[in-house]
């Protein structure tokens, strides 16, 4: 996945976040950048919807399958239609960690690895989602100040 598309000057943090983690060869897999409103809004009707739904919904998207267990959690709180992501804004990169085979994988949250990347974006810039009290976001990086960032 590129980060061509997102934003200036949070492109260039995440490069120099990415150099970094290839430099001390810490193994990651970027696994979402800028979104569709369709895609946000699919990812918050995640967990809040039935199984039989979401599947139907992310076939229709072009969306990998998910776990039984992955499609009961609700992943977000931004719906991406009232409240929009900063995803949608090309302010945000999800980075998760990978396997030996570069698949990524998604460990529980006091896995070491997530600090290994967070350490890395976050001196370059970057916010870093695992931070926040009301709803940690693991994978989830987004530029500072990006809230306040209109479209």
């Amino acid at each position: 996945m590129s980060v061509i598309d997102l934003r200036e000057p949070f492109r260039t943090q995440v490069e120099n976040g990415i150099a970094k983690l290839n430099d001390d060869r810490i193994p990651y897999v970027i696994t979402s950048t800028v979104r569709l409103q369709a895609t946000q809004f699919l990812l918050w009707l995640q967990g809040r919807l039935p199984e039989s739904l979401i599947i139907m919904y992310r076939m229709h998207l072009g969306l990998s399958s998910l776990t039984t267990e992955d499609m009961e959690r609700i992943v977000t709180q931004t719906d991406g239609v009232i409240l929009i992501s900063n995803h949608q804004k090309g302010l945000a990169i999800d980075i998760v960690p990978s396997d030996t085979n570069g698949k990524a994988i998604w460990p529980f949250s006091g896995d070491a690895r997530w600090k290994e990347i967070s350490s890395r974006m976050v001196a370059c810039g970057c916010v870093w989602g695992g931070d926040w009290l009301d709803f940690p976001d693991l994978p989830h990086y987004e530029m500072k100040g990006a809230d306040s960032a209109t479209i």
